[in-house]
């Protein structure tokens, strides 16, 4: 058997390796379970509408499922691609989308437009694809992101406090 090196071959340049490996590195990312279940997620809780869905019928819950149904996106974003500044953007996205679906009735319907998961899931699909603009654009806003995100968690806590002596004084008449 003769082992061929492909390196010296000349219709086999670098370029074609360069290639050939980030498909193979694209392939093996899309085989994850991490990254079916991302793709299931932004499905089904944005694409047939069930945060919003789940959040007018029973408040606080949508939010709290949406919040855990961001850890395959984190997990994925941090051990499998890597990047701090996507990791940001993803929290920070599902952050916003609990902050709106807080805000009762009004917050369920803007709910159905954010669409949170979706966005999550073309950040990471532009990370898997090599896609220089998706990659450019979240590394430039990363800072901004970690500042959003501290933001944005003082908003939750407002929000929260907010909700809990509306509703705390009315279940406290009966």
């Amino acid at each position: 058997m003769e082992i061929i090196n492909i390196t010296e071959n000349k219709y086999f340049s670098k370029y074609h390796l360069d290639k050939i490996f980030r498909e193979v590195k694209k392939s093996e990312l899309k085989e994850q379970p991490s990254f079916r279940m991302m793709e299931g997620v932004a499905k089904y809780m944005d694409g047939y509408f069930l945060d919003p869905i789940i959040g007018f019928f029973v408040p606080g819950v949508g939010d709290i499922i949406t919040v855990a149904l961001a850890v395959p996106f984190v997990y994925f974003c941090l051990t499998h691609l890597r990047s701090i500044p996507l990791t940001l953007a993803v929290l920070f996205n599902t952050l916003v989308d609990m902050a709106i679906g807080l805000v009762p009735f009004i917050g369920d319907i803007a709910d159905a437009f954010h669409k949170s998961n979706k966005k999550n899931m073309n950040l990471v699909l532009g990370f898997v694809n090599d896609d220089p603009e998706v990659i450019a654009e979240v590394n430039e806003k990363a800072k901004w992101m970690a500042v959003g995100i501290g933001v944005m968690c003082l908003i939750i806590y407002g929000l929260l406090q907010l909700l809990s002596s509306i509703f705390g004084s009315i279940f406290s008449i009966f």
